[in-house]
């Protein structure tokens, strides 16, 4: 009777075992280059489960395997280089997650009116790209009855009325955003970065409207002043 329970047990847990999935990637520099031993660290989003760390290999490449289904964040970090936050990782029974190269940038190279890595979210489209955020006023409410817009065609929406935004199909590489206002002048965002095959998620951000005359509103106010968002 007994070998009869620990084999029921052993079956019970190898089936368990069986149903988990993995998460793999591999990390690059600004030239394309294959990055060793950085720190990748993966969250779960269910209270009560630890994270896992794992450091990239030679060839760029890691892999957290034996992974419970459900969803995670993994942060990408070493010495000298902006980290990166991929957000809402769905891991499945029996699949590996692939995600997309991820390239991590030396710290020297950002100046003051380009922000640190946003978080990023991954794309179901391997070719697409997306960026996305929350603005607010200065004092903290939501900002509406407004537009977004980038530097690349057709690439405007209006903001919701809870503050968020969204913008598809957006060319991969540097994009400046602009917030534009009935009766404010236009305000420009800090710089950010899309990758291909992400959405760029900018961390939530006050957003300093100033009001205007009707000729003057569709001007962006001074270039000499600080855009929103941008790192001091």
């Amino acid at each position: 009777m007994r070998l009869v329970t620990v084999a029921i047990c052993m079956t019970a847990l190898c089936s368990a075992q069986a149903q988990r999935g993995a998460i793999r990637g591999a990390i690059l520099d600004e030239l394309g280059r294959p990055m060793a031993g950085v720190s990748a660290k993966l969250s779960p989003v269910t209270a009560g489960q630890a994270p896992q760390n794992v450091v990239s290999d030679r060839d760029g490449t890691f892999q957290i395997a034996n992974l419970e289904p459900g969803l995670y964040s993994l942060e990408l970090s070493a010495s000298f280089y902006w980290p990166v936050t991929i957000l809402d990782l769905r891991v499945d029974p029996f699949r590996t997650l692939e995600i997309p190269d991820l390239l991590l940038r030396f710290e020297g190279y950002i100046v003051c009116t380009f922000e640190p890595e946003d978080n990023l979210r991954i794309l179901g489209r391997p070719n697409g790209s997306a960026i996305s955020g929350t603005l607010w006023d200065t004092a903290g409410k939501p900002l509406s009855e407004a537009t977004v817009q980038a530097n690349c065609k057709g690439c405007k929406t209006t903001i919701a009325d809870d503050g968020t935004f969204r913008l598809e199909n957006v060319p991969r590489g540097k994009i400046d955003l602009v917030v534009s206002k009935p009766g404010f002048f236009d305000e420009p965002l800090a710089a950010h970065r899309v990758r291909t095959g992400f959405e760029t998620v900018l961390k939530p951000m006050r957003v300093n409207l100033e009001k205007c005359r009707d000729s003057a509103c569709h001007e962006v106010r001074a270039r000499d002043l600080k855009p929103s968002g941008a790192c001091l």
